[in-house]
């Protein structure tokens, strides 16, 4: 179960910062 958690978290991240990011940069 924990191993699933963290991975879900990773997958978030991952899909997340960029997102972030390219709406800091505007």
């Amino acid at each position: 179960m924990m191993s699933a958690i963290i991975t879900l978290q990773t997958i978030i991240a991952v899909i997340t910062l960029p997102i972030i990011l390219s709406l800091g940069l505007n």
